[in-house]
């Protein structure tokens, strides 16, 4: 039952590996008995090898035409001397280090210059958290205090950034805190979390106006809870305060005039829930 079993197995490992050759990609000492005997080196470089020619390798290729970036070192000029004759090993080095560059322009030019912080790797630079931050900040400002991040420290750091990016932005944690905030800094781990933002928000600056309307409403919403909680205080404490009825009449009238003027500037906002 076994044998048989494995024998499935290889066959459809192998379909697998001839699919990925099909799509000219080059898998170097990399066989399906291999994956069958659960090799963890060779599984792992075979995981790598997909995620970074079906996701990462896809997803640089369009940054020269999307960010202005250098189509010099961009991934479909390393695809196109692949094809001339390229030794399989020098051409998959060639790729992952073309990819690895135009993501790491990406977040030089959408974050990390913004904010004045040098990334210069996807293994240290990224210890602090600052950068993840730097990343999400470019996304939505509204969520990150970058004078506060360059305070705290780093576990703090990384687990308010992957949650954030988690709750708020819908980008799967794939990492923990205590994966990064290490001397060495797993590097293919890093790239492959970080491409899940270029992947969702590639212009994180261009945003649509849909984007800026529900901004500037979730703002007025804050406004006008922040608003409705020190009006509350205040009426609480003219009820328990001492006076006579006219004293406390007067200052009902002024809590009715601010609140007149709130419901007047808040009207359009709360217009779409009354329709």
């Amino acid at each position: 039952g076994v044998k048989i079993k494995r024998i499935h197995w290889v066959s459809n490992i192998g379909t697998a590996l001839r699919f990925l050759e099909g799509r000219r990609i080059k898998l170097v000492n990399i066989h399906a008995t291999d994956i069958a005997d659960g090799r963890p080196s060779i599984v792992l470089g075979l995981i790598w090898t997909i995620i970074l020619y079906f996701q990462i390798e896809e997803l640089t290729s369009n940054l020269a035409a999307a960010q202005g970036l250098s189509t010099s070192n961009s991934s479909v000029d390393s695809m196109a001397s692949s094809e001339t004759g390229s030794p399989p090993v020098k051409r998959k080095l060639k790729l992952q280090g073309n990819a690895k560059r135009s993501l790491l322009r990406w977040v030089q030019s959408i974050a990390a210059k913004r904010q004045g912080i040098e990334v210069k790797d996807f293994g240290p630079s990224w210890r602090s958290g600052v950068a993840f931050h730097s990343v999400v900040h470019a996304i939505r400002p509204d969520l990150v205090d970058m004078e506060l991040v360059r305070r705290r420290s780093n576990r703090d750091n990384l687990e308010e950034a992957f949650s954030l990016a988690e709750n708020h932005l819908g980008i799967p944690r794939l990492l923990e805190p205590e994966d990064v905030d290490v001397d060495k800094p797993d590097e293919k781990s890093i790239m492959t979390y970080v491409a899940q933002f270029l992947k969702h928000y590639p212009n994180p600056h261009q945003e649509t106006d849909s984007q800026q309307d529900q901004r500037e409403e979730r703002k007025a919403l804050r406004e006008l809870k922040v608003f409705l909680d020190q009006l509350e205080r205040d009426m609480l404490r003219a009820q328990g305060a001492e006076g006579n009825l006219t004293d406390k009449y007067q200052v009902f009238k002024s809590f009715r005039v601010q609140y007149e003027m709130k419901k007047k500037q808040s009207e359009p906002l709360l217009q779409p829930l009354q329709a």
